[in-house]
């Protein structure tokens, strides 16, 4: 946890609310389209031996908010990692990603 989500979560617990008051704070306050969790580039590399790690699953979280949308991103050995968690995943969502991710990459090598 963050120190920012940390004083958050205090500010909450610190106000005593009931369970429908603290979640209706919560979606107030926490209300996104997209929640995107990039833990960055992994401090580590994919081989391990004779082993290569082909897929990083995380991050992953879901807060219970309603229609949410999360997507975890993570880089190991230059190769972008994305999971993408929704309780109500919009159908189109990874292919639209996956089409504005494609098209940054081509923008940034004629850029080059």
């Amino acid at each position: 946890m963050t120190i920012g989500s940390q004083a958050f979560t205090d500010a909450v617990v610190s106000q005593r609310l009931d369970p429908a008051s603290a979640s209706t704070f919560i979606t107030n306050a926490l209300a996104f389209e997209v929640l995107v969790s990039n833990v960055g580039k992994l401090p580590f590399s994919s081989g391990y031996g004779a082993l290569r790690l082909k897929s990083v699953w995380g991050s992953s979280l879901l807060t219970g908010m309603l229609d949410e949308q999360i997507v975890g991103v993570a880089t190991v050995d230059e190769c972008l990692h994305v999971l993408y968690t929704s309780y109500t995943p919009i159908p189109s969502f990874l292919e639209n990603m996956k089409n504005l991710l494609s098209g940054a990459c081509v923008s940034v090598s004629k850029a080059d």
